[in-house]
Parts: C-alpha cells; sequence; structure tokens
C-alpha cells in the first residue's frame, strides 16, 4: 500500500498507573493518565470573560479523532475525498502541525474509504519519540514522530487478525511496557510496539468502539476490554481473561479505574468493586446514560452526557452512591474534560462551556462559541456536523474539533 508524506519547513491491590507526565502534554486518548483528567493548572477559567482568544483555526478532514499533542507538535487524524476526473478516491491523512501556529510541519497519507460515520475515529498516541495510529480499515502504524517516517506498519484486518464489524475500528491505540493493546475480537489484541508483531490475540469476534484501559491485579498488569456485552479483565503478560462481567449494555464508553472501583457508563451507569476473583456491583442505575461519551470523576462525582436517544441531559452523579445530584440541558452527544477542578465541556453545537466541578448544582463560569459549524438541515444524520470528540488542554491551549475537521485552537492563558 503506498502512502504519501509531505513536511514543511504503599501495596495496594488496584490502581490505575499514571505515567509520567512531562509539563502538560496530552499524549493519548483521554490524556495523560487516560481518564479525561488534564493536571494543568496554569489556564484561566474565565478567559471568554475578555474575548475569545482564537490562535489558529485549520482543517484536517472528516472524522471523529481527538489529538495528541508534546510540547509544540499536536498530531491529529482525518479523511478527505479526493476527485480527480470521474474517480473518486478517499484518503485517511495524518497530520503533526506547529502546536503555536497550526503550521503543518508533515503529513502522511494513504488510501482508506471515509466509512459510516465519515473519517477515523480513533486517535493517536505518542510513546517516546514514536507515534502510532490506526485507521477504520485496520492499518496500524508507527511513525518517527519527528518526522513522519514509517518504523512500521501492518493491517490489522487485511492480516486476518481481527474481524471488521461494518463500522470500522473506532478504539485508540494503548501502550503500556513495550506492548500496544487495541480493544479487538473477543478481548483484545496486543502487538510488540517495537516492531508491530503480534503478541497474543483473542478469539475473533466483532471490534468493539471502546478503548482498553489499564490496571493492576495483584502486581499484575492487567487491560480492560469492554465489548458488545462483556467487560473482560485481561493478563496484559499472556494474554489470558483473568475474570469477566457480563454488561448487557451495548455501551460504546470508557470504563473508568478508581482505586479499587470502576465505573461502567452506558443505557445505565454501575460502580463495581474489583477483587482478584471477580467484579462486585456495588450500585446500578438507570436515570443517568450515555451513547458513547466517556465520563469524567472529580473527586466522588462523575460528570457526563446522557443517552442521545433518550435526549438526556449533562448530569452529576455521586459515585458512592449512584444518586443523581443535578441535570441540566445543555444540549446532547457532546464531550467533557476536567483539569484544576473545573468541567470542560464541548457541546454538540461547537460551544465550550467552563463549569465548577460541585454536586451542589450546574455552577456556569464562562462559555463561548468556539467550533464554526455547518447547517445541517436536509444532511443525512450519519453526515451531519457534530462536535462529539473530545478537547484536548495542553500548555494552556485549548484544541477542539468538529466532525467535518474544523480544528481550533483558543488561548486560555489571558
Amino acid at each position: 500500500m503506498k502512502g504519501v508524506i509531505t513536511t514543511c519547513g504503599c501495596i495496594v491491590l488496584f490502581c490505575v498507573m499514571l505515567t509520567a507526565v512531562e509539563g502538560s502534554d496530552w499524549t493519548k486518548w483521554r490524556g495523560p493518565y487516560g481518564n479525561g483528567i488534564s493536571p494543568e493548572k496554569d489556564w484561566n477559567p474565565n478567559a471568554f470573560d475578555r474575548g475569545i482568544k482564537i490562535l489558529w483555526d485549520i482543517n484536517v478532514g472528516m472524522g471523529h479523532s481527538s489529538a495528541a499533542v508534546k510540547g509544540n507538535r499536536i498530531y491529529t487524524m482525518g479523511n478527505r475525498r479526493i476527485i480527480a476526473g470521474s474517480d473518486t478516491n478517499f484518503v485517511d491523512i495524518i497530520w503533526c502541525v506547529d502546536a503555536k501556529t497550526g503550521r503543518e510541519i508533515w503529513r502522511y497519507s494513504y488510501p482508506c474509504q471515509e466509512g459510516l460515520d465519515p473519517g477515523p475515529g480513533s486517535s493517536p498516541i505518542l510513546d517516546g519519540s514514536h507515534l502510532y495510529t490506526i485507521s477504520r480499515e485496520g492499518h496500524l502504524y508507527c511513525f518517527d514522530a519527528e518526522n513522519g517516517r514509517i518504523i512500521w506498519m501492518r493491517n490489522v484486518i487485511s492480516d486476518s487478525l481481527a474481524l471488521d464489524n461494518g463500522w470500522g475500528f473506532s478504539c485508540s491505540p494503548v501502550i503500556d511496557g513495550n506492548c500496544l493493546i487495541l480493544n479487538a475480537n473477543e478481548s483484545g489484541i496486543a502487538f510488540d510496539k517495537r516492531t508491530g508483531k503480534l503478541l497474543w490475540n483473542s478469539g475473533k469476534a466483532e471490534t468493539w468502539f471502546s478503548t482498553a484501559v489499564l490496571m493492576n491485579i495483584n502486581q499484575k498488569r492487567m487491560a480492560v476490554f469492554p465489548t458488545q456485552d462483556t467487560v473482560y479483565a485481561v493478563n496484559l503478560e499472556t494474554g489470558k481473561v483473568h475474570w469477566s462481567f457480563p454488561w448487557g449494555q451495548n455501551s460504546c464508553a470508557d470504563p473508568i479505574i478508581i482505586g479499587n472501583k470502576m465505573m461502567l457508563t452506558g443505557p445505565g451507569n454501575a460502580l463495581l468493586e474489583l477483587s482478584e476473583d471477580e467484579p462486585k456491583v456495588l450500585w446500578e442505575n438507570k436515570h443517568s446514560r450515555s451513547s458513547f461519551q466517556s465520563w469524567v470523576i472529580v473527586d466522588d462525582n462523575a460528570y457526563g452526557f446522557g443517552s442521545q436517544r433518550r435526549k438526556e441531559p449533562f448530569c452529576c452523579v455521586d459515585i458512592n452512591t449512584g444518586e443523581l445530584k443535578w441535570e441540566q440541558d445543555i444540549g446532547n452527544m457532546g464531550a467533557v474534560i476536567s483539569a484544576n477542578g473545573k468541567l470542560i465541556i464541548l457541546t454538540r453545537s461547537g460551544r465550550i462551556i467552563i463549569a465548577e466541578a460541585t454536586a451542589e448544582g450546574y455552577k456556569e463560569i464562562s462559555n463561548a462559541q468556539i467550533v464554526p459549524m455547518t447547517d445541517n438541515t436536509g444532511i443525512n444524520n450519519r453526515r451531519q456536523c457534530h462536535c462529539w470528540i473530545n478537547p484536548v488542554l495542553s500548555d494552556g491551549r485549548l484544541y477542539a474539533r468538529n466532525t467535518f475537521g474544523n480544528l481550533v485552537c483558543v488561548d486560555l492563558k489571558n
């Protein structure tokens, strides 16, 4: 397959292993800890009070890919239609741009169909000097993050390692040590991140949409794979299932590990206590659902958007009891992250809302329309312009995009 590269100028039984954070880098899906939380404090929640300072705005192509940021570089993905005479082709593009200016540093493109929900559904991950991406059609790449040179590449689907579910890959790669993990097949698949060599694979099944999360059980490294009807904890060294938990909720959202507990979201929420043998349900409810948007947990509360189908509002749930603390109608199908005790919410219509992370009620601090949007009248639902992709905060700059590929960088320092 041909591609094109372009360059321009105590002992705790369970815990989330937090990778070292360099400054305020956001190097993977859901941030440095994989939970939507940023350690960043050098930003101003009231920045919009003095107007919106947009640093740059570019188009990276159709898709649902968030971004990875390290230093002054940002990496993301998109898909574009190429029309040449009577021929129409589609290409995925991996972008590296200057985080301060939006200027292109390098890009790499390869043929890839746009898919049912057009464009890439996964997000890049940076690991040291390497960048890893996966496409809807299973193209798994390792690049030199500096210049876009390919270190290795393989196709997970055409190599007969995984089945296509009709929608394509939407999970983002996860890295632990030398292991690169994908939420594919029955309970995951793992590769050597240095070479792309297959380490282990589970039985073939339709690939699901959410991204694996990491934890420790009895000093053994585990990955949690949420699938269509079951959540699996898998030993990363052997690929063997340690335990499984039936979760027939058809959820696409990522689980969240909190110490020795795990929160699941979907058309219903649940909190599990994790034991060495099997998880125990502490509470479960139906009043706070989620379609595929992953929630964030700040202190003792979880925050997130409700079900799209039921048009449920944004809400706050007590993580200890499952009690619904409050609801606020700000639309549905948006995305939320958190930094320094504040919620940073991107609504479906492209508005950024900064709010207090508190169980005392919805307390908005500031808001602004950030992302340009398109009138969706008469457009097929699958091809409409929405904002439901996680924003990214790094070095006082907020990055947000829509499904049409408009990527905007906003200054939140001033």
